[in-house]
């Protein structure tokens, strides 16, 4: 399923983000993992040329993912990113939204499939 692509997982609750880099990992991606969107920038900061695509938990403390969304856009308009929630998805988004090119949407919970799919689907348009 993937090469030598690498994943951040941004979500602030351990259990999940620990769950999907295990599936992500258990798939042949590597992963880096980042609790909130202030960690998620600085770890984009120092990795940009090896990080593939993202997943993003869009409600988080310190920097939400509504923000790290608009962040990681400018400073990457092409990154794939799955934005994962529980919620239905927001019409107040800044910057690219599910539906552009690249962007994906999981509503949690999913499954190890489609977690890969969508990753795949994103990963593939932007190449």
């Amino acid at each position: 399923m993937a090469g030598k692509e690498t994943i951040l997982v941004i979500d602030d609750d351990d259990a999940v983000r620990r769950g999907m880099v295990r599936l992500l990992n258990k798939a042949g991606f590597e992963t880096l993992e980042a609790r909130d969107g202030s960690e998620a920038i600085h770890i984009f900061a120092d990795h940009s040329r090896s990080i593939t695509a993202v997943t993003l938990d869009l409600e988080m403390p310190t920097t939400n993912g509504r923000t790290t969304l608009a962040m990681l856009s400018q400073f990457a308009p092409t990154l794939p990113i799955i934005v994962a929630t529980a919620y239905p998805l927001p019409e107040d988004l800044i910057g690219r939204k599910p539906g552009d090119a690249g962007i994906g949407y999981l509503q949690k919970p999913f499954s190890a499939a489609e977690l890969h799919a969508e990753l795949r689907r994103v990963i593939d348009e932007m190449q």
